[in-house]
Formats: C-alpha cells, sequence, structure tokens
C-alpha cells in the first residue's frame, strides 16, 4: 500500500490482511439491488432465490478474495501513519465533492 503525504513524498505503509469489511467475507454481495420493495419481500419465491445468493455479484472490494490489505499500526512509523491518514483525508474530502457536484448535476 503506497501513501502521499502532505509534503508529496510517497511512502510504503506496512498492511495485513483482514476479512472484508464490505461482504463481511463472503466474496460477494447482493448490494447492487439497492433498498428491496415490499412487493419482492412479499415474493415468497424471489426470497428464496435472494437467500440462496442468486442475485449475489462479487464483491467490488475484495473481489471474491474474502481479505483486503489494511493498515498495520504496530509496523507503521508515525510518519507513514501521518501520511497514511493524509491520503485517507483527501480521497474523503474528494469523494465529498463528486457526491456534491452530483447532486447539483455537473
Amino acid at each position: 500500500m503506497k501513501a502521499y503525504g502532505a509534503d508529496g513524498i510517497e511512502r510504503n505503509i506496512p498492511t495485513r490482511k483482514i476479512v472484508c469489511p464490505d461482504c463481511e467475507g463472503r466474496g460477494t454481495d447482493a448490494n447492487h439491488l439497492g433498498d428491496i420493495s415490499d412487493e419482492y419481500l412479499a415474493d415468497a419465491e424471489w426470497m428464496q432465490d435472494y437467500k440462496a445468493g442468486h442475485f449475489d455479484q462479487l464483491c467490488p472490494r475484495c473481489k471474491g478474495q474474502n481479505v483486503v490489505d489494511d493498515i498495520d499500526t504496530d509496523r507503521c512509523t508515525p510518519d507513514q501513519i501521518a501520511a497514511y491518514d493524509y491520503d485517507r483525508r483527501i480521497e474523503f474530502e474528494d469523494e465529498q465533492e463528486r457526491i456534491a457536484l452530483r447532486r447539483i448535476g455537473a
């Protein structure tokens, strides 16, 4: 994993494997369906297919691997942690800007 600090210097960040928080280690999810309407919830056959995983897709985060890399803070220097935190903050701010632009139709 790489991270850029406020100084623009790239740093290698020590990682460890964790269970994917998006799919909880299943490797698939049905989140692409969004909110399920009451009509579908009342359909016993549809619910049976849903519970059997017929609508599942590969998890976009772990791509079916069940685990993802996460920062290993025990092995990081303070400089690496600061760079990682800075990188995540910039990513968050960029995502917030994209959301705001979508809301106004840009």
